[in-house]
């Protein structure tokens, strides 16, 4: 793939897939072609401005899987590549894999607390009394109050089930079973857009159960399960048709690779030609991508191209009951790590797994407020920014510091209050530079030189003790 420079994950391990042209609906609103489905075309295209300056999305996991909610908390470290880790998924959204694999937790679970004879899609008439209820700016404040400017919801994961109404037939799912009874894209898009959160749409292109079940055991054994039929190329066409037309997306979140028949430099051509401030990541098979997606993992320095690191707030996509306080990243370590992801070009794009009604539990809410709290101060230092020069240092007494600029300031985040009371920062500058603590308007009190800055901090005490330095005049 076009991002092998990251580190591969789970889902980005599939090889480049090219394949066949298979026509789908423009609609009304094709423009005139200015995207070829070539790579050069494509290449182009770059991440529009909307995306780099947003910083944070919101990945929204929810479907079937959400019911019965449950995921093994063996392999915490999201390595895919430990033996028995299919065996073990973290990844609730996984359920049905693991549901097929004899001897698995998950598998011993389900017969215990459904019976032996309760079928995964059995979950479906559950999902659908459970969103009676769904109240869509319910989920758009939580989103709001996370402090993140754009969201991807899962229109459908590896499992078939749509969250929209689908006019596509699926040979294998019908009724109740092949989609949800409400059109949740088109809800939660409206109340997105109300609340100024850009709405983009996650869908898997790669896998499909409903048309090669597996289960999949291995990295191997995904590879086998990526359907390269005629008729699923089809499928997946006239499902991203229908995505383009019904809710003309700013962002398309391909999972799993793109199968040869579906063609995915003609979607992505049409795409871009219908909506030129659109992204779309690199999980397509093919060489280009807007924007690249490591998994759970982050960089050591600057990218020159864009990214965005993608991880849940816990272990696990979608809801798993079983994750406690323990499993989720704390309001401190989120602000830190986006303040790191953004310092070297990057975005954080967390997952968020909602339960079967759509509601997010306490424990996930608790650190995302924390977070959209230390963004209501400390905003300016993360949205619309740029890298600097480098992102990283650290102050005298050995506290990490992450730089990120805009405009004539440069932006100092801190991520604990120094015990010396001061950060040195190396700048060679003779201007006389200008030193605030954002959240405050003393101007603090500065020994330059024209090989460094040492800034005197206040005393300062907040809930999350990450410190954002403003320098004006750089």
């Amino acid at each position: 793939m076009a991002s092998s420079a990251f580190t591969i994950d789970r889902r980005t391990m599939l090889g480049s897939l090219v394949g066949a042209s298979v026509a789908f609906g423009t609609g009304a609103h094709a423009a005139d072609p200015a995207y070829e489905p070539t790579d050069e075309s494509l290449a182009r295209h770059k991440a529009a401005q909307w995306y780099d300056d947003a910083k944070l999305g919101i990945m929204l996991t929810w479907g079937l899987y959400s019911v019965p909610g449950w995921a093994s908390l063996a392999h915490q470290d999201n390595n895919l590549l430990d033996y028995d880790y299919f065996k073990n998924d973290p990844y609730a959204e996984w359920y049905i894999n693991v549901l097929k694999i004899d001897g698995s937790p998950g598998q011993q679970y389900h017969r215990s607390t459904y019976g032996e004879k309760f079928d995964y899609y059995d979950f479906a008439p559950m999902f659908n009394r459970a969103i009676e209820g769904f109240d869509p700016d319910v989920m758009a404040r939580a989103i709001q109050s996370s402090g993140a400017k754009y969201s991807s919801l899962v229109t459908k994961h590896h499992d078939g089930f749509c969250l929209w109404p689908t006019k596509t037939p699926n040979p294998r799912l019908s009724g109740a079973r092949l989609h949800a009874n409400r059109d949740i894209v088109s809800l939660l898009q409206k109340s997105c857009l109300r609340h100024d959160i850009e709405f983009g749409l996650y869908y898997s292109g790669g896998l499909d159960w409903t048309f090669k079940p597996g289960p999949a055991t291995s990295v191997q054994a995904v590879y086998d399960m990526v359907p390269q039929t005629e008729d699923y190329g089809r499928y997946v066409r006239a499902h991203y048709g229908e995505l383009m037309d019904n809710y003309a997306p700013p962002m398309l979140w391909n999972d799993i690779d793109c199968p040869k028949p579906a063609h995915a430099r003609e979607i992505e051509a049409e795409y871009y030609n219908r909506f030129p401030r659109g992204v779309i990541n690199d999980r397509w098979g093919i060489p280009h991508c807007d924007f690249a997606t490591p998994e759970y993992k982050k960089l050591p320095d600057i990218s020159p191209t864009k990214w965005e690191m993608v991880r849940g707030v816990g272990h696990s996509f979608g809801y798993n009951r079983n994750e406690g306080a323990a499993q989720m990243t704390s309001a401190h370590d989120l602000v830190w790590m986006l303040s790191d992801v953004v310092s070297k070009n990057g975005n954080l794009h967390l997952g968020v797994g909602p339960k079967a009604d759509g509601s997010i539990s306490d424990l996930q809410m608790a650190p995302l407020l924390g977070l959209g709290s230390w963004l209501k101060i400390n905003g300016e230092a993360i949205y619309g920014t740029r890298p600097w020069v480098r992102a990283e240092g650290r102050t005298s007494d050995n506290v990490e510091v992450r730089f990120t600029t805009k405009g004539k300031a440069l932006y100092a985040i801190v991520n604990a209050s120094p015990k010396d009371k001061s950060v040195q920062i190396k700048i060679q500058t003779n201007k006389p530079l200008k030193a605030t603590l954002l959240g405050s308007n003393v101007v603090l009190e500065c020994q330059q030189t024209a090989e460094s800055l040492r800034v005197k901090l206040p005393d300062v005490s907040a809930p999350i003790d990450v410190y954002t330095l403003k320098l004006e005049g750089v």
